[in-house]
């Protein structure tokens, strides 16, 4: 955990659960592939006259690696539009139930596609290793969805592979869609895959100055979404940046 916050610092700054009369809980457990924030990866803007304003444009995903699904849902305000979301968790038994605590909330970003975004999916910065300057940029989720699967899963016997659609818990009904016309909504990522997005729909990093990096990124930055362990939701890259060219010189994975 030691490690984990200050990494959360530097930047912006368990598998199981079992309850009287219920089976087996299964959490998710997300992590970052570390490969996949280099799969596309370019340097934008210019160095002119003195002044740098150049940005560092990643791929980036999140990775459950089980053994539970990732399943969020949200309940409309009925004063404003901000859905407030809770974690769904499915048992041993295939019960699924809602946990106590408020998983952070879904809102629209504007778009053809009229979804709506779970706040504060990730986050991802620079380090300059030789002056220590710190960058950094973050991610809303444009949904949860299933982009590909991981090489990782933990076993959940019990657990259905699929997420119902829709799903009902305790007599509420919540599509797995995040659509504007609805009042309950829902989006997820099983178990075994992960969540990508493009540099074209992420935020860039700002920087200035070539020479050595360490690229960190995070998913739940805000440890909005229980786990079924809290302490490897980052990863590192170690990049050297000259003008344009990039060089990756090492990975690195928590856990």
């Amino acid at each position: 955990m030691k490690v984990l916050l200050t990494i959360a610092l530097i930047l912006c700054i368990g598998g199981v659960i079992t309850k009287p009369s219920q089976g087996t809980i299964y959490l998710p457990n997300l992590m970052v592939p570390a490969k996949v924030m280099t799969e596309w990866m370019f340097i934008s803007g210019e160095q002119l006259n003195g002044v740098d304003t150049r940005y560092l444009n990643i791929t980036f995903g999140g990775a459950n690696v089980g053994p539970g699904h990732l399943v969020m849902v949200g309940d409309k305000d009925p004063n404003k539009e901000i859905w407030y979301a809770r974690q769904a968790v499915c048992d041993s038994n295939g019960d699924w139930t809602l946990l106590d605590h408020r998983a952070g909330f879904f809102d629209f970003y504007g778009g053809a596609h009229q979804h709506m975004h779970w706040n504060t999916w990730a986050l991802y910065g620079l380090i300059n290793l030789e002056t220590g300057r710190i960058t950094k940029s973050e991610k809303k989720s444009f949904s949860l969805v299933n982009s590909r699967k991981t090489k990782y899963k933990l076993d959940a016997p019990g657990q259905p592979k699929t997420v119902p659609n829709p799903l009902t818990i305790g007599g509420v009904t919540y599509p797995m869609h995040a659509y504007r016309t609805l009042t309950q909504i829902g989006q997820r990522v099983r178990a075994g895959y992960m969540d990508i997005y493009t540099p074209w729909v992420n935020d860039p990093i700002p920087f200035s100055g070539d020479g050595f990096y360490l690229l960190v990124g995070m998913v739940d930055p805000e440890n909005k979404i229980k786990e079924w362990n809290e302490n490897d939701n980052y990863s590192a890259v170690l990049l050297r940046i000259k003008g344009t060219s990039i060089t990756v010189l090492d990975y690195w994975e928590a856990g």
